[in-house]
């Protein structure tokens, strides 16, 4: 992206202004501009990070990384949270686990359990290949309630499957497709079904 020269003296000011002593994500959030950019034009500008604060930053860090909230270390410092676990795995530093009562494990587990059946209720997902089979089978000429009993699933899921595929075009791209009669989209004329590899 081309900056103009009046946009390069505003980055440049905050940069040299800035950048020795600041996060350079908080830098680059306060100018709206990508990490990468404002690392890259610091180095153009020859300007460096002053090494002098990050002793303060290291022995916060040691003091309050085993127990304390990653983010509120980073907001206190000046850091952004992927910085303190970066700079706690230089420093050598862990995380030390909480000891959860009887009460929270018990309830963490129970919460797990209801994830798993909620899980296990939903054994036939939708997938990109569900969304090609209801499409290609409308195009066909199958109802929706035929396509509902050939896949075991529920009215509403194949319908809610075909109003997805039309509001974002892939109805519309099978379609074309089928039309040409190459790639996947091909049809089994004898099975009746989609088959891979075309006709």
């Amino acid at each position: 992206m081309k900056r103009s020269k009046k946009r390069l003296s505003v980055i440049d000011r905050c940069i040299r202004r800035h950048y020795p002593t600041e996060n350079t994500g908080v830098i680059a959030d306060m100018l709206g501009e990508d990490v990468k950019y404002i690392i890259e034009r610091a180095r153009q500008l020859g300007v460096h990070k002053d090494r002098r604060g990050v002793s303060d930053h290291d022995e916060y860090i040691r003091e309050h990384y085993a127990t304390g909230n990653v983010r509120e270390i980073a907001e206190h410092i000046g850091y952004d949270a992927r910085d303190v676990y970066a700079r706690a795995k230089v420093l050598g530093l862990t995380r030390r686990r909480k000891i959860l009562s009887c009460e929270q494990r018990c309830k963490i587990a129970k919460a797990a359990a209801q994830q798993r059946k909620i899980r296990g209720a939903n054994q036939n997902p939708v997938t990109s290949a569900t969304e090609t089979l209801v499409c290609s089978a409308v195009i066909r000429g199958e109802t929706v309630e035929a396509i509902a009993r050939e896949t075991e699933r529920s009215l509403e899921q194949v319908q809610g499957v075909l109003d997805r595929c039309m509001a974002s075009g892939k109805y519309d791209a099978i379609r074309r497709s089928m039309d040409a009669g190459a790639g996947f989209y091909g049809r089994d004329h004898s099975a009746g079904r989609l088959c891979a590899g075309g006709r």
